[in-house]
């Protein structure tokens, strides 16, 4: 008896390359292949399984511990988007693979977390293997928020986010993210807090810009980092 871990869609399309497109491919596989098992995607994980296949990764391609306190509100972040957005294996080790090349920095060692930083590194890691157009509209000097609207929503029907504090923090992790140097983006922004927090505008204002999140690298500099890891790759 042997067991054969295969991608069943890149084998399927190896073999009419080969045999041709009018292939039968079930009955083709039937020929090799006598029982087989299904394994999961990563959105259909249970909490506890999504959690020790993120931290797995963590150790393998970050040097992380699964078990590092430190780590753990990255860690969480990166669960949470597994939860809402379907990402092949193949998919999430090159998420891992470009954040890991750019989270390196002279001098620090790699087990050191800066979590506004690596969560919004992680981010544009992530939208530049599932979205490169909103991976590039986040990296360019433009302030647009239509993709963390889109976000936030599927967040919000998380059981980890009960209320809208816990919400609105998240939008502050990533919103801080853009630079509102503009009219534009202030307007922009001034339209969300209304949705993400309560109290007068100027309260709102307050909560936002004393979130603790400010000061850290925006989206233009981790589309270049990233951009110039890449180019020197490729």
């Amino acid at each position: 008896m042997f067991v054969l871990a295969v991608d069943a869609g890149q084998l399927e399309s190896a073999a009419k390359s080969v045999f041709g497109e009018g292939l039968n491919f079930q009955e083709y596989f039937r020929k090799f292949v006598h029982r087989s098992v299904s394994l999961p995607s990563v959105i259909q994980l249970r909490a506890h399984e999504r959690a020790a296949f993120v931290g797995s990764y963590f150790l393998k391609y970050l040097r992380i511990p699964e078990d590092s306190s430190s780590a753990k509100p990255l860690m969480q972040v990166v669960e949470d988007f597994l939860s809402i957005y379907e990402v092949p294996i193949r998919g999430f080790q090159e998420v891992m693979r470009i954040m890991a090349h750019a989270r390196f920095r002279a001098g620090v060692p790699p087990e050191s977390i800066e979590y506004p930083r690596d969560a919004r590194l992680f981010l544009m890691s992530f939208l530049r293997v599932i979205s490169r157009s909103e991976y590039k509209r986040l990296g360019s000097s433009v302030c647009c928020f239509e993709k963390l609207d889109e976000i936030m929503l599927k967040l919000s029907q998380l059981k980890r986010y009960p209320d809208g504090q816990s919400l609105a923090r998240m939008f502050s992790l990533f919103a801080h993210g853009f630079d509102f140097s503009s009219k534009e983006a202030n307007d922009a922004l001034e339209e969300r807090l209304e949705r993400y927090f309560v109290g007068s505008p100027a309260e709102m204002r307050s909560t936002f810009d004393n979130s603790g999140f400010r000061g850290w690298s925006k989206y233009t500099e981790v589309y270049q980092k990233i951009e110039s890891l890449l180019a020197v790759e490729g």
